[in-house]
């Protein structure tokens, strides 16, 4: 047996996902048919115990194209004046490790599948915080949630589809070793995007923060010159 999440987009303020743990059958083995069945056990159980029928694996191992399509090896982000690249790069070479590490730029355009397994990535220590684009961001903030909804506004057909579904999971994501999550990230977007023009709340890492906080609700959301989105933060960098 294994447990994963089920993430549950909310129209609660404060808890804007739902993060239910799921027991299933774990399949074991590294191939994606393998996978794909620890993922049907997860749904099933999923299904049987809460009653939520529309489930979506964000992961390249999910059986739907949509799924596979907003993971974050796949989801691209495009900055402005900028090599376009995946969620997954920018996210990775950004991480500034504690032996002066960082950030490892040239890994947003490594076409190399392997680009996780950079000895740079291994090798330095505790990872102390991200830098992208000359912005820092802390370990504790959710940098990888800002990075994956500004590439997932600029993909509205993916952003569509995912509407169809009620809750999401990733079967790669062990809740017990790591902290970052693209189907909560995806679960995230859905909670939000009925309620606030989600462009607004990406302006900056400060809104960013104090909305995902409370601080800040939708309907004090301003456009004032400290507020900018992603392409006129890059330009001033």
């Amino acid at each position: 047996m294994a447990t994963r999440k089920l993430f549950i987009p909310t129209m609660e303020y404060k808890n804007r996902v739902q993060e239910k743990e799921i027991n299933f059958n774990w399949f074991s083995g590294y191939s994606k048919s393998q996978k794909q069945k620890s993922i049907d056990s997860l749904h099933e159980n999923a299904k049987t115990q809460l009653g939520i029928n529309k489930i979506l694996e964000i992961s390249t191992k999910s059986r739907n194209k949509i799924g596979v399509q907003a993971s974050a090896f796949n989801l691209i982000l495009t900055p402005p004046n900028e090599p376009e690249s995946s969620v997954e790069r920018f996210y990775q070479g950004s991480k500034v490790f504690e032996r002066s590490n960082g950030p490892n730029t040239d890994i947003y355009n490594n076409n190399d599948f392997r680009f996780k397994s950079d000895p740079r990535l291994r090798n330095y220590g505790e990872l102390q915080y991200f830098e992208f684009f000359a912005k820092r961001w802390e370990i504790d903030e959710p940098f990888y949630d800002w990075l994956y909804l500004n590439a997932l506004i600029q993909n509205p057909t993916i952003c569509d589809e995912l509407t169809k579904y009620e809750a999401f999971t990733d079967i790669e994501f062990n809740h017990k070793k790591a902290f970052n999550c693209q189907a909560y990230s995806v679960a995230l977007y859905l909670s939000i995007k009925d309620q606030c023009d989600v462009k607004e709340i990406l302006k900056s890492k400060e809104i960013f923060i104090d909305f995902l906080s409370g601080k800040k609700l939708c309907c004090e959301l301003t456009s004032d010159s400290d507020d900018r989105d992603l392409s006129t933060q890059l330009k001033l960098l």
